[in-house]
């Protein structure tokens, strides 16, 4: 017989499916019948004779596939519940310490990814330090705070020259607002100094932030 190449694409198919190739040498059945075919009624016919058997090979290759996937699942998982039925104890031991490590990994998780978004969206925020106050007691225990003593602001600006701007906030409830001759209470007030804006990066809404 004369030597013809199949479809490349479908031949190449046939040659991914190694399941059939390994066990029966289909693809080389199949390229001798095609030879076979093309010799005795032409190229057209063998040409669509050969895709025809690569479809069928291919939905059989997915039926076996699925099939076998799927009974393997159902037996491991019928082999599971009769372990765990047979061994309770050992189980709720073993599930209890999987639930503890994972909500251990989460919570852990979480709190790293809130640290390292925190503020983060300042354009200087590899330089902004927030300043504590640390008291410690003649007992050896110590406490912190989120908050210092205002003069601190100016002294720390003024007696460390790397510190280029110290920025203070006060917050204080139902301020007494006097604007002309009006006047009226703010239930909320945030008191800060002038370098404010030229220190952190708050979007305005509107208004110039000079």
């Amino acid at each position: 017989m004369k030597k013809y190449k199949p479809p490349v694409f479908a031949r190449l198919i046939l040659n991914r499916m190694t399941f059939y190739n390994r066990q029966f040498g289909t693809a080389g059945d199949i390229e001798e019948e095609y030879l076979y075919y093309r010799n005795r009624f032409g190229r057209i016919t063998a040409w669509f004779w050969y895709w025809f058997q690569t479809i069928q090979l291919v939905f059989h290759y997915l039926y076996l596939l699925f099939y076998w996937s799927n009974t393997m699942f159902i037996n491991y998982f019928k082999t599971a519940i009769r372990n765990i039925l047979k061994t309770k104890a050992f189980t709720a031991i073993n599930f209890s310490g999987l639930v503890l490590g994972f909500t251990s990994c989460l919570l852990i998780f979480l709190y790293v990814q809130n640290e390292l978004s925190y503020e983060s969206f300042h354009e200087k925020k590899d330089r902004i330090y927030h300043v504590y106050e640390d008291i410690r007691t003649s007992a050896g225990t110590s406490r912190l705070f989120a908050s210092i003593a205002g003069p601190c602001g100016p002294a720390l600006e003024k007696d460390y020259p790397e510190i280029v701007n110290a920025v203070r906030f006060y917050f204080r409830r139902n301020v007494e607002v006097v604007y002309k001759d009006k006047m009226f209470y703010e239930r909320e007030m945030l008191f800060t100094d002038p370098d404010v804006f030229s220190t952190f990066t708050f979007p305005f809404l509107s208004g110039d932030p000079a």
